[in-house]
């Protein structure tokens, strides 16, 4: 609902700042009493920044917009990053959200299957990115345990040794990060299950979906 919301106003000339604050605002309208964490709006290359913090900066005609944040319901956290475009999308964003899209589809579906390898789920979608642009551009785990703390074990890592517990939630969250141009990261919650995952996350991410 309030990333309904708050993509109703991208608007030309707004700013980060502007629309984190709106974020906040939003959640406490709705008896939200705190949040997991700080709200995430980058514009263009700020989203090349894993942890960007939300400036002046004011949005223009073919950008990329990324949101992530999350809010707390009885001391647990979520979270949940979408990246749009702003304006008629370009190749380079189709090709690169497309990549990011699938790699995020590679890890869902082991999970899907009862994979429960931290390793192996996020070397599913690292080697899917790392062939299409380089190591250098998706450097930060697949995700991670979230909880009462928005950060908890397990760890999607390369060189994970972790086993997912049943009734565990963890992010997924692959992303490609392209320094001055902007990054593209698709995050959703799933709650694992002895067979398979519940995807947590019900809001769409296809291409046709992320475009403004």
């Amino acid at each position: 609902m309030v990333l309904n919301e708050v993509v109703r106003k991208l608007k030309l000339g707004v700013s980060e700042i502007q629309l984190a604050r709106f974020i906040v605002a939003r959640f406490k309208h709705y008896g939200v009493k705190a949040l997991a964490f700080e709200p995430i709006v980058a514009f263009g290359k700020g989203s090349a920044d894993i942890h960007h913090w939300a400036t002046k900066a004011r949005l223009k005609k073919n950008q990329v917009v990324m949101f992530d944040f999350g809010c707390t319901v009885n001391n647990f956290c979520s979270d949940m990053t979408r990246t749009f475009w702003f304006g008629e999308p370009t190749k380079k964003f189709k090709r690169v959200y497309g990549a990011v899209l699938t790699a995020q589809k590679k890890a869902l579906k082991l999970l899907i299957s009862g994979e429960k390898r931290a390793d192996k789920i996020d070397i599913s979608a690292r080697k899917f990115l790392h062939k299409k642009f380089g190591k250098s551009k998706f450097t930060h785990g697949l995700g991670h345990g979230i909880g009462t703390a928005i950060h908890e074990w397990p760890n999607f890592k390369p060189a994970s040794t972790d086993i997912l517990p049943v009734g565990c939630v963890m992010t997924v969250e692959p992303g490609v990060y392209l320094s001055g141009w902007g990054g593209v990261r698709i995050e959703d919650l799933v709650l694992v299950k002895s067979h398979g995952i519940r995807n947590l996350t019900c809001v769409p991410k296809d291409i046709n979906s992320v475009v403004i």
